[in-house]
């Protein structure tokens, strides 16, 4: 009988220490006088047959494998880079965990684990429970620094509607360090039927709660008054992808609905309350509403019509044209929606820039209006009307979705539209029309409109009050609006914020800044503490806050930033430096977080998120993904997944390779 092939030890383990043997393919640790243990190993993990072992009837087994030696490889990557392309795959690919310890995974992350390990000289892995701990890790920084941000502040919330299943973004906005600071606190689910002040408001303080934020210290809140609106127009409301990879709107869209939509879209919008504070829109949605007032007008409505169906006929798969506009790299036109801000203007934008194709097509005639269409140079003329006309404004609305502006350089920007729209229509006076001047007629007077219902607002009176470029130019009755706001303002800063008269320009302030250039010896020393204490006895004693209010006057300044006009005012008028501060903390503009949505569309897919919302990962990965500079300052500055930190990457995996999650 031959002899069976002996066990190779060494082909397939290294010795670790006298006592421990590594596996050279997954990496796992063995006691070393385990021979049988290791060998069982490699049969059942690896699928590694041995020997011409022969069972009592003679049957031989196959022969075993051949061992190849891997091959090393070098790349460069940081251990930062590695960590965050790691948590990456979850908060913004939106990879489940499962994958994240599938074998696959674990035969390209764990070599790199062990080079890392070999070079640290420390424990280093990457799996699924560790980037769940890396996570929770994060989400508790956030919401720590967050609540140390809001602690004693009067802070400003924003409620924004995304395009998903009833999902509605609650993020903060505030002054700090003299600059707009924006954050995201959490994410809101209602349904379409709980969507009402009582449940908004549970909601709102649900979330605020995680961060020890009483409804008190919340000055205003706005929202977009999004979609929901939309969903009761059109029940087959649907989102979905074409083979372009953009997110588009199918052609339930039929035009008498979005049209009808147009016509009701602010009659929809019934105001919420939360406590005692009205939510108001948000100042920037006005803009898009400017944007849809030429299309309330019957003519122009019959051009956009047209538009309209010509990118749908365009879209169809069946004509062809998909596939022309691609052989030509030319960007396809996408259908407009009222909620997705000066989409009708890039509609035609687009329409105009691919003219050689659409003038191939062939005019449609008898046929349905969701179908008919006359390509001819009537409707070239008011493409090229209408592209014109709204340029302005589009570019006000890029700026309002970019930018996270306050309530002065808001109004600054919407004036320069209105001035620059109102020079084109100055321009086209000769002929009253054509049907370039009928649409800067309609923007311009939808434009004044606007303003005039902005001046309803009080924070938005208050901030002009408190902004040298057009403190000047506002009548009485506003100012005494905005006096009797600011002071509101200054109560509850006293009361629920703790501040005291001059406190925020106490001697520090000024020391810190002055005081190691003039200190030279003693005798300096005992002057600038006699000057110092006789400043702040007199302005601690003296000064009421009501009254100067009152009587501000401020100089015409040409600045295009008001946060340093105010900060130079800081130890002069500390007082009204932090009433400026909580104003201009009001947010104006929606800065697009439909941006995050794509990746957010997957991570809050319902198969495979359900079962992250009982341990609370799920929120821990929106926290993350909302607030990327807390994730990157915790990758550069925690040494997470090493040591203690660290789960073995061989711990738990058979336990996380059957999870569904």
């Amino acid at each position: 009988m031959p002899k069976p092939t002996t066990f190779d030890v060494d082909a397939y383990y290294k010795k670790k220490d006298e006592f421990r043997s590594i596996c050279k393919l997954c990496k796992k640790f063995f006691k070393s006088s385990k021979k049988f243990n290791l060998k069982t190993h490699l049969e059942r993990k690896h699928h590694i047959q041995f020997g011409e072992k022969r069972h009592h009837d003679g049957v031989q087994i196959p022969p075993k494998e051949k061992f190849y030696k891997t091959e090393k490889i070098k790349f460069d990557i940081s251990k930062k880079q590695l960590i965050r392309a790691y948590i990456g795959l979850v908060t913004d690919e939106g990879v489940s965990f499962n994958v994240l310890n599938s074998q696959h995974m674990r035969t390209i992350i764990e070599p790199i684990c062990h080079g890392i390990e070999m070079q640290s000289g420390k424990t280093f892995c990457l799996n699924a429970d560790n980037c769940k701990k890396a996570l929770s890790a994060v989400a508790e920084n956030v919401v720590t620094a967050i609540s140390t941000e809001c602690s004693n502040n009067l802070i400003s919330l924003q409620l924004n509607s995304s395009p998903m299943r009833n999902i509605y973004v609650l993020s903060a906005q505030f002054i700090h360090k003299d600059h707009i600071q924006y954050r995201i606190l959490g994410i809101i689910e209602l349904k379409e039927s709980q969507y009402n002040s009582e449940n908004v408001a549970k909601e709102i303080l649900s979330v605020l709660s995680k961060y020890d934020i009483n409804l008190a210290q919340v000055l205003s809140i706005t929202s977009d008054y999004g979609r929901r609106n939309f969903s009761k127009l059109t029940p087959s409301f649907n989102l979905e992808e074409d083979n372009d990879g953009e997110e588009y709107v199918e052609s339930f869209y039929e035009n008498d609905a979005y049209f009808r939509h147009i016509d009701t879209m602010e009659e929809n919008a019934k105001p919420l309350i939360v406590g005692d504070i009205v939510v108001w829109k948000c100042a920037a949605h006005t803009v898009q509403l400017v944007a849809l007032e030429p299309t309330k007008n019957n003519e122009i409505r019959e051009y956009i019509r047209q538009c309209r169906n010509i990118v749908m006929f365009i879209r169809k798969n069946i004509n062809g044209y998909k596939d022309l506009y691609k052989s030509r790299d030319i960007k396809i036109p996408q259908l407009d929606c009222p909620y997705r801000w000066g989409s009708t203007y890039e509609m035609l934008i687009d329409i105009k820039n691919s003219k050689e194709l659409v003038d191939s097509m062939t005019t449609v005639h008898h046929k349905t209006e969701e179908e008919y269409f006359t390509i001819n140079e009537e409707l070239w003329h008011f493409i090229e009307s209408y592209c014109t006309a709204l340029l302005p404004l589009h570019k006000v609305i890029l700026k309002f979705q970019e930018d996270h502006l306050h309530f002065g350089d808001f109004y600054a920007k919407l004036l320069q539209c209105q001035l620059q729209i109102k020079k084109t229509l100055s321009d086209n006076s000769h002929d009253n029309s054509t049907i370039l001047y009928k649409i800067c007629s309609i923007l311009s007077q939808s434009i004044a409109m606007r303003i005039k219902m902005l001046f309803d607002n009080p924070t938005f009176v208050s901030c002009l009050y408190l902004d040298p470029r057009f403190h000047h130019m506002l009548r009485d009755a506003y100012k005494s609006k905005a006096i009797a706001y600011l002071k509101m303002i200054w109560e509850k800063m006293v009361t629920i914020c703790h501040v005291t008269v001059a406190t925020t320009a106490n001697s520090s302030t000024i020391k810190s800044e002055q005081d190691e250039e003039l200190v030279d010896n003693d005798e300096d020393s005992l002057l600038i503490a006699f000057l110092d204490q006789e400043f702040y006895t007199n302005h601690t004693t003296n000064v009421d806050v009501n009254a100067r209010i009152e009587k501000l006057e401020l100089p015409y300044v040409r600045t295009s930033n008001v946060l340093l006009f105010w900060k130079e005012r800081k130890c002069s008028d500390p007082e009204l430096y932090g009433l400026s501060n909580v104003c201009f903390g009001v947010p104006a503009t929606q800065v697009s977080v439909e941006l995050e949505f794509p990746s957010l569309k997957i991570i809050l897919a319902e198969n495979s998120r359900s079962r992250l919302k009982e341990d609370n990962t799920l929120e821990n990965i929106l926290l993350a993904k909302l607030n990327p500079d807390f994730l990157n300052k915790a990758i550069i500055e925690d040494d997470i997944f090493t040591d203690d930190s660290a789960v073995n990457c061989n711990d738990d995996i058979s336990n996380n390779e059957d999870s569904n999650i």
